[in-house]
């Protein structure tokens, strides 16, 4: 009997409707959507076995050092090798390299140009060495990250009137204080404002796109040897987009489609956000493998502190 109850919950659907002859609808600011879908990376439990130690009789045979690189050691090279196959097949992306430190061996994945951006993902999977001041005792650990973008936008701001009062009036954007809706308008579609006319009702929406990067820590189970993941945190990193909308003489609405101000790069891990937002223990590798040993101890539900998940699950050849 494996000692794993899953989370259950549900997913969140939105949907952006692009019309010239309906109302724009936006969903509303994105906060604390931590519902885990079932078929997410972070349930998939994989069998591959434990980093093997590093003996007294490897440290001489090799002439080991202090920090040093471990994975020419044999036992360990044949482990990655494995290790390397295992998660291959299971999240269908190749590994690109695979890196050692003081506490980790981590496999890094390719991100092809050609993925689907809204799919979820894995980036990287982090094994935390026996060796490791983060190891602890009797307990194998490791760490996978995935990423993925919501396909649509989300609401952060909205201003109406006729265009004479409107542009000068304040409107607030993701990552910056409130700028005057022409100016805010003119960086998403340069040279648009010139072709109002002083009195058309105008609607000037400040919107953002929503990327994630979650961490799942996994407890390696000692019957069955699966990684059984217990810990689940993560962050959002927004980026501005804009839109509007005019209107005719007869109140008829003509909407345009909503432009990314910001565009992140790369897409896969993008360090340009306008803003992010980190769940408490996102950036707490320590607390997340104690909490994560503590719930599998117990026979426990697992902890979830993510903020939010892409759009499209994943789609590999494995399933949780």
């Amino acid at each position: 009997m494996l000692k794993f109850k899953k989370v259950i919950a549900t997913s969140l659907s939105v949907f952006l409707v692009i019309s010239s002859f309906q109302l724009k609808v936006f969903a509303k600011d994105e906060n604390n959507i931590n519902t885990l879908p079932e078929d997410s990376l972070s349930y998939i439990q994989t069998s591959e076995e434990s980093i093997p130690f590093v003996t007294k009789n490897d440290i001489i045979t090799y002439s080991l050092e202090e920090n040093a690189d471990t994975l020419s050691v044999p036992s360990r090279e044949i482990w990655s090798k494995n290790t390397k196959s295992i998660l291959e097949d299971t999240y269908s992306q190749k590994v690109s390299d695979i890196l050692e430190d003081d506490d980790f061996i981590t496999f890094e994945f390719e991100i092809s140009n050609d993925l689907d951006p809204t799919e979820e993902h894995i980036m990287k999977v982090e094994y935390i060495k026996p060796e490791s001041t983060l190891a602890t005792e009797n307990y194998d650990t490791k760490i996978t990250y995935t990423w993925g973008w919501k396909k649509n936008f989300f609401e952060y701001d909205s201003k109406s009137g006729k265009w004479s009062s409107l542009k000068n009036l304040g409107i607030s954007v993701v990552g910056a204080s409130s700028i005057p809706v022409a100016n805010f308008l003119a960086s998403a579609y340069s040279g648009v404002t010139s072709t109002f006319k002083s009195d058309q009702q105008v609607q000037v929406d400040s919107l953002y796109k929503a990327y994630y990067l979650n961490e799942t820590c996994h407890v390696k189970e000692s019957l069955l040897g699966y990684w059984l993941p217990y810990c689940f945190t993560g962050c959002r990193k927004d980026f501005m987009a804009g839109s509007y909308t005019t209107y005719d003489s007869y109140g008829q609405p003509f909407m345009n489609p909503p432009k990314e101000i910001t565009v992140g790069k790369p897409s896969s891990n993008p360090t340009n956000y306008d803003r992010i937002k980190k769940s408490s223990h996102f950036d707490d590798i320590n607390w997340m493998t104690k909490r994560a040993i503590e719930l599998y101890k117990m026979d426990g539900l697992a902890h979830n502190e993510v903020i939010g998940y892409p759009d499209t699950p994943f789609e590999g050849n494995q399933k949780p």
